[in-house]
C-alpha cells in the first residue's frame, strides 16, 4: 500500500482511495481511517489490558493492519484474515467496504487471532485447531463489541440444517 498510518500498536495500510476520503479534522488522515484506527486500539485495550492475554509485539514494532480493497490478501467474500509475512510479522488484512460494525468486530475478531499467532506461529493443524481459534475469536468480538451482536450471523446455517450438529464445527 501507498500510505500509512502507525498508532500505538498498529501501523494501518491503505491505499490512495482512503487516503483522499473524508477528513473531517483536518489532519492528513480521512475518518475512515482514524476509525479504523480507533477499533484495532480498543480491541487492543480489551485484549491485552483488560483480559490480560500477552503482547503479540515481542518480535514486531507493531501490528500490521491491510485495508484491503484489492482482495489481494482476502479471498472473495471474507471479510478479515490474519496471516504471517515471509520476514515472521504477523499482519490482519480486512475488507475496508465493511460497516462501522462488522469493521468493529472484524478487527476484534482479527487481533484476536494474531494473539493466537503470538503464542505459536502456525497453529492450525487440525480442524479442532481452526474450530477453536474461531470460537474464541468469536467470542472476544463479544468482550470487545458487546452491543454489536454479529455472532449471530454465524448461526443461520445451523438454523437451516437442525438434523446437522452444530458440535462438528463444519458448517453444513
Amino acid at each position: 500500500k501507498l500510505y500509512q498510518v502507525t498508532t500505538e500498536h498498529f501501523t494501518i495500510e491503505f491505499s490512495n482511495k482512503f487516503k483522499n476520503g473524508v477528513d473531517s479534522d483536518g489532519d492528513g488522515v480521512s475518518d475512515e481511517v482514524e476509525a479504523i484506527a480507533e477499533y484495532a486500539e480498543a480491541s487492543w485495550d480489551t485484549e491485552i489490558e483488560d483480559l490480560d492475554y500477552p503482547t503479540p509485539l515481542d518480535d514486531q514494532d507493531t501490528v500490521y493492519l491491510i485495508l484491503d480493497d484489492r482482495e489481494f490478501y482476502l479471498f472473495s467474500g471474507a471479510l478479515g484474515v490474519t496471516s504471517i509475512f515471509p520476514n515472521g510479522d504477523i499482519y490482519i488484512a480486512v475488507d475496508p467496504y465493511l460497516n462501522d460494525d462488522l469493521m468493529q468486530v472484524t478487527v476484534a475478531h482479527e487481533f484476536f487471532h494474531v494473539i493466537q499467532f503470538g503464542y505459536q506461529g502456525n497453529f492450525i493443524g487440525y480442524d479442532q485447531d481452526i474450530n477453536f481459534a474461531e470460537s474464541t475469536a468469536t467470542w472476544v468480538e463479544e468482550e470487545v463489541y458487546d452491543d454489536v451482536d454479529d455472532y449471530v450471523n454465524y448461526l443461520y446455517d445451523f438454523f437451516e440444517n437442525p438434523d446437522y450438529s452444530i458440535f462438528t464445527g463444519v458448517i453444513p
